[in-house]
């Protein structure tokens, strides 16, 4: 599944950007990502699937939206940086958990 995830991403990537769209992935519910969590396998084939795709400059990470989560993570982040838009705090956000998880 992650190596059609990837396959997926990749091609939309490419159609997309003719019409100067620039499609995103967001993992939500890293918990299950990392440690002992349910995903460990499907994590490290997205990041084999990706290879050195630019597509993966577009691949976020995230707390699970339940027990707003999601929205805490997001709105303690955004204290700390109020100069970001919304969306540049989600992308930066997403980042630092993407480093967090595949690191």
């Amino acid at each position: 599944m992650a190596q059609k995830t990837a396959q997926l991403h990749k091609y939309l990537c490419v159609v997309a950007s003719e019409g100067g769209i620039d499609p995103e992935v967001w993992l939500v519910g890293y918990a299950e990502l990392k440690g002992k969590g349910l995903f460990l396998e499907y994590r490290d084939e997205l990041k084999k699937s990706y290879g050195e795709s630019q597509a993966w400059m577009k691949v976020f990470v995230f707390q699970h939206f339940s027990m707003n989560r999601f929205s805490i993570d997001l709105n303690n982040f955004k204290k700390e940086h109020r100069d970001f838009s919304i969306l540049e705090a989600a992308h930066e956000l997403g980042r630092i958990h993407k480093k967090e998880i595949f690191a």
